[in-house]
């Protein structure tokens, strides 16, 4: 299948010490190319979405804010927004963030679609995330585990003793750069 490519988005360029992990992404498909649910329309948000995507994430009790630089993977029922994740480039380093399915939709394969949508958003981009620690498993299907050796960013250090003091049970898990995406 020949699909379209286009080359990605990168916020700013690392330092060169750090491009074994932080460095630019590569290609990915065009957005109407993302792998998924067939009945799921997934597409990058776009400026005017920013609006539907702060309410989709308000009615999932998500309040980790939204910023107009962020890519944002939105998956589509009928022009409603039923899914979201972002990714996010935060001191330098790929963090996705904010993925979330409408309840009802949970468990009938709409996360597992939008999880692939933004693998091939992450591209051969190094990526952090902090997941529920119920959630390893799922987000260990596309590359992403226990940082083991190494250092951990510290800005996520603190922010999982946040949530860990705000009684939520979430890991580190960091995806590490690939020199072909997969």
């Amino acid at each position: 299948m020949d699909v379209g490519r286009v080359v990605n988005e990168v916020q700013q360029e690392p330092p060169a010490d750090e491009a074994a992990c932080h460095g630019p992404g590569g290609v990915r498909p065009a957005p109407n190319d993302l792998p998924g649910n067939p009945q799921l329309d997934l597409s990058l948000a776009g400026g005017t979405d920013l609006p539907s995507v702060r309410t989709f994430y308000e009615s999932v009790g998500y309040g980790g804010g939204l910023d107009p630089a962020d890519r944002i993977l939105v998956g589509r029922r009928d022009d409603a927004i039923i899914a979201a994740v972002r990714l996010r480039r935060e001191m330098n380093t790929l963090v996705l963030r904010g993925m979330y399915v409408a309840a009802p939709l949970r468990g009938q394969g709409v996360g597992r679609a939008l999880l692939d949508g933004v693998s091939v958003e992450i591209g051969g981009s190094c990526c952090w995330c902090l997941p529920f620690s119920r959630l390893e498993n799922f987000y260990a299907r596309i590359g992403f585990g226990i940082p083991e050796g190494g250092e951990i960013p510290e800005f996520l250090v603190a922010r999982k003793d946040r949530y860990e003091a705000a009684g939520h049970d979430v890991v580190i898990m960091v995806r590490p750069a690939r020199t072909s995406p997969q």
